[in-house]
């Protein structure tokens, strides 16, 4: 179990603090937060599950948030993985090749998604995102055959483009460790064209006005193969699993910078 803590409000000097600490199987306050998440939800509707006044849950929720962050954020960041060994790329691997896919070393799918949020009062320009003609923020994500993420990067101001973040997540350089068998054999990743194709372990579909019937039918192969929705036993949109488990993260206005300078976002 990752997260083993026991989470109790407490009085201090007028003050109400949250405590967090170690305790096998303590899952209260995951539970608030998982509920919280899983549906729209008022937090006085939290009251009569949890028996908790508004102000206990929200403390907790945000102190339980800023916990799974701060202890866990690195398995999204890290390809030096149990689930990402030589064992699992091979496998990741094959079962795009099964599919019908042309490539028979590609273990993943980047793509940048856009989440809207509210429209802030300030530095409106800076997360306005043109495709999207929304304010928004944008993360970077690699999504494996079993559709998991592996690779979270962000959030970064709405109007970044894809390339941007590619180049701002420096994943290219832990690839160019974690990604390469000791035979030699790269392992890559596929993404749409506003990716660059860089040394083998980017792809990227041919572009361009006139490409050849080969060119056309390899890029409808692997689109194919990223596009497959809906069977848990097939390759989903590094999102779509999350956004349908957890409606919370979707509902625009709840979505904010509020009083958080864009241009400081990491």
């Amino acid at each position: 179990m990752i997260l083993k803590f026991f989470v109790e409000p407490c009085v201090y000097q007028r003050k109400l603090y949250v405590l967090i600490a170690p305790r096998q199987g303590g899952i209260d306050g995951l539970c608030m937060v998982l509920r919280r998440l899983a549906y729209p939800c008022r937090l006085e509707d939290l009251e009569y599950i949890f028996g908790r006044s508004k102000t206990e849950l929200s403390l907790i929720i945000n102190e339980v948030l800023d916990y799974i962050h701060d202890n866990h954020c690195h398995l999204l960041s890290d390809f030096n993985m149990s689930w990402l060994s030589q064992e699992s790329l091979e496998r990741f691997a094959d079962a795009v090749f099964d599919r019908d896919g042309p490539l028979d070393s590609c273990w993943g799918f980047i793509d940048g998604t856009v989440r809207p949020i509210c429209r802030p009062q300030e530095n409106q320009r800076l997360v306005f995102n043109g495709h999207k003609r929304s304010h928004a923020l944008k993360f970077q994500s690699i999504v494996t055959p079993n559709g998991i993420i592996s690779n979270l990067f962000g959030p970064l101001e709405g109007r970044r483009h894809d390339a941007g973040m590619l180049r701002e997540s420096d994943i290219l350089t832990q690839m160019r460790v974690h990604m390469t068998s000791p035979e030699g054999r790269i392992f890559c990743i596929y993404g749409d064209p506003a990716y660059p194709v860089t040394d083998g372990y980017i792809i990227a579909p041919f572009r361009g006005g006139v490409i050849s019937r080969n060119q056309m039918i390899f890029n409808k192969r692997m689109s194919a193969c990223e596009d497959i929705r809906g069977d848990p036993d097939k390759l989903e949109s590094p999102t779509a699993g999350m956004i349908c488990r957890f409606v919370f993260p979707r509902l625009e206005a709840l979505q904010g910078v509020a009083r958080t300078n864009p241009s400081n976002l990491p």
